[in-house]
């Protein structure tokens, strides 16, 4: 965008280190003012310094947001969890938000339809939470998340 030239939305980069279910999610989205890109892992380069470098290339106007979605499934055991908070560390020296799931983002959409909370208790792996949508939703597929599963407003 040049400067001098006045925008009337907000802009919300969001690189994460998936590559199905966030973008879908957020595609779904439609707000006047707000735009959500995402940036997913398209390459597999899934860890966390990763998606951090992918977010890089975007320059932010004053109300526009950077924000890195990470899920903590593959990365807080051995030697990922040091290059992990490192890079969560260097996104927060860079003014980049971050955001974490745990294990996985999927958790997200599974807050759209619990009602006991407790439940989630009983979640320790991403195919728990993926069971759960399953049980919830009577399907639930990953690479083809339906937008009317998770509807921003209370049913």
């Amino acid at each position: 965008m040049s400067r001098g030239t006045l925008r009337d939305d907000r802009l919300f980069y969001v690189a994460c280190d998936d590559t199905y279910a966030p973008k879908q999610y957020f595609d779904s989205f439609e707000f006047p003012r707000v735009k959500i890109h995402v940036v997913p892992t398209e390459d597999g380069t899934s860890v966390a310094a990763h998606v951090l470098k992918r977010l890089e290339g975007f320059e932010c106007d004053v109300d526009d947001e950077r924000w890195m979605l990470l899920d903590t499934d593959h990365c807080l055991s051995g030697t990922h969890l040091r290059g992990f908070l490192a890079a969560i560390q260097e996104a927060r020296r860079k003014g980049v938000r971050v955001a974490v799931s745990k294990p996985c983002f999927e958790v997200w959409l599974l807050l759209h339809h619990l009602i006991d909370l407790g439940r989630l208790s009983a979640v320790e792996q991403a195919r728990d939470v993926d069971n759960m949508l399953r049980e919830l939703l009577g399907e639930y597929n990953k690479t083809r998340v339906k937008s009317e599963h998770f509807p921003l407003i209370a049913w």
